[in-house]
């Protein structure tokens, strides 16, 4: 073995030492900063090792880099590893589908086509009425907070998991306006919660510019990278939601999880 290329290997290894995530002891993770109802559910620990895709048969060198790699991108947008799903192909349905409001759930579902399906593997399906019971995201409608009431896979089979609003008369009157905007930016930003994403505000080292209180519990996480102002996951972005789209590291991150489109 070369010298340089042991040396390298020492070097990489150290690096991973320092950047080893704890176990992250994770409870729920709501989504509206108003009226959103924060259920607490215990969640398992997770580790790099559940989202990073085998790689037997490369180098050790590369596949060790390829980590830290990983590792910055992952800490940068703040998920929660353990609730990755476990397959990209998500089943979505609605709980209380009403005729009136099939032109918002046809504007949900292309919201997401556009933006967390486009920008990785995911693929949420189905999004017809629910079965009293049935696996993935369960959403109701109602004019409340929209919320969810965990993160990732562990909305996987739960009632009401997510709550979007379509009428905006109770809970966020301001929409009333810009109807179709908040119900994208909304949708994208639950989404990004089903996806297992946490709210960008709670990163430990939030700046001091941003005044948003933490939403729902997160993890021990220790961010080593900068934080994302344009993430559609931060309050603190001065577009509402990032206005539905996805930043830069936001795609990044889906990406790395999940996998390219």
């Amino acid at each position: 073995m070369p010298a340089g290329s042991r040396q390298a290997r020492l070097a990489i290894a150290a690096v991973l030492a320092a950047l080893a995530l704890p176990d992250a002891g994770f409870a729920q993770a709501g989504g509206s900063q108003n009226d959103a109802t924060l259920i607490d559910r215990q969640m398992t620990n997770g580790s790099l090792a559940d989202i990073v895709p085998d790689a037997s048969g490369e180098d050790d060198l590369l596949r060790d880099t390829r980590r830290v790699s990983l590792k910055n991108v992952l800490q940068r947008a703040f998920p929660l590893l353990a609730a990755k799903w476990g397959q990209p192909d998500i089943q979505v349905c609605w709980e209380n589908p009403r005729p009136e409001d099939d032109a918002a759930r046809t504007k949900v579902r292309a919201a997401i086509a556009e933006t967390w399906e486009r920008h990785s593997a995911l693929k949420f399906t189905g999004w017809e009425e629910c079965p009293t019971q049935s696996s993935g995201i369960r959403i109701t409608v109602e004019d409340a907070g929209p919320h969810v009431k965990s993160l990732g896979k562990y909305l996987d089979g739960w009632p009401a998991g997510m709550v979007l609003n379509f009428a905006f008369r109770e809970w966020g009157d301001g929409c009333q306006s810009e109807m179709d905007q908040c119900i994208k930016s909304i949708a994208v930003h639950e989404f990004g919660h089903a996806a297992g994403f946490s709210h960008e505000q709670n990163r430990p080292d939030k700046p001091a510019e941003c005044g948003e209180e933490k939403q729902g519990d997160d993890g021990d996480t220790v961010n080593l990278t900068p934080w994302d102002p344009e993430s559609v996951m931060n309050y603190c972005n001065a577009k509402y939601n990032n206005l539905g789209e996805l930043s830069a590291l936001d795609i990044q991150a889906v990406k790395q999880i999940y996998g390219e489109p």
